[in-house]
């Protein structure tokens, strides 16, 4: 006897069906921030990265190469004279002649190094004042130029401070600084434009950066 087809099975649902109320417009919508945010963030980390860099003044390099010229000459000179002073006797030491010239030729070859470092420095120093008073100068120019033409209320004008957040404020702020500067003058180390735009910043007094601050809130 043949067995009739199943009538009663029960119909599959489709997802449609499953989900009557599903739309589009009900998805978890990302927020409009985000990518602003995002963006900021990865400028801060670039910038933060890029200040990570120290910039050592020319100025600290010329004390630093005065008084390490004079304590290497210095530290050379007596150690030479104290290995003088054992050959001669004045300070005695028990030690065979072997003992006493492998000592002498060491020691000997080190305080010659101090000695020829120390003379290194000093012949350094010319320049290294030449260098100093040419950094002071430019810095002390762009300094005052900035001040004079890109106060903080032109400086927010032209990044358009009012539509940026307070994490975003200080990153524009130093893209364009760096940009201006870049434009005029030739800035080959980026730790030097760093120390530039970080001394720039100090001039701003804090009533002028308020009303940059300010800005950005409305």
């Amino acid at each position: 006897m043949e067995q009739q087809p199943n009538n009663n099975t029960e119909p599959v649902e489709t997802p449609e069906e499953l989900q009557p109320d599903y739309s589009p417009d009900s998805e978890e919508q990302p927020d409009i921030d985000a990518d602003t945010s995002t963006e900021a963030n990865a400028k801060g980390a670039e910038l933060l990265k890029s200040q990570g860099l120290s910039y050592t003044r020319k100025g600290q390099k010329l004390e630093d190469a005065k008084s390490s010229s004079w304590l290497f000459i210095v530290f050379g000179v007596i150690g030479l004279l104290l290995i003088l002073a054992v050959w001669l006797g004045i300070i005695p030491l028990n030690l065979a002649l072997y003992m006493k010239v492998l000592y002498t030729i060491v020691l000997g070859v080190l305080f010659v190094i101090f000695i020829i470092l120390g003379v290194h420095y000093k012949r350094k120093i010319s320049s290294l004042e030449t260098e100093t008073t040419a950094e002071e100068q430019q810095s002390e120019e762009i300094i005052q130029w900035i001040e004079a033409e890109y106060p903080v209320e032109t400086l927010d004008e032209l990044i358009g401070a009012d539509t940026l957040s307070m994490e975003q404020l200080y990153f524009e702020r130093y893209e364009k600084l760096a940009s201006l500067i870049r434009e005029r003058y030739v800035i080959e180390d980026e730790a030097y434009l760093d120390f530039l735009i970080e001394k720039i910043y100090q001039t701003y007094s804090p009533s002028q950066e308020g009303k940059g601050d300010d800005s950005s809130d409305t």
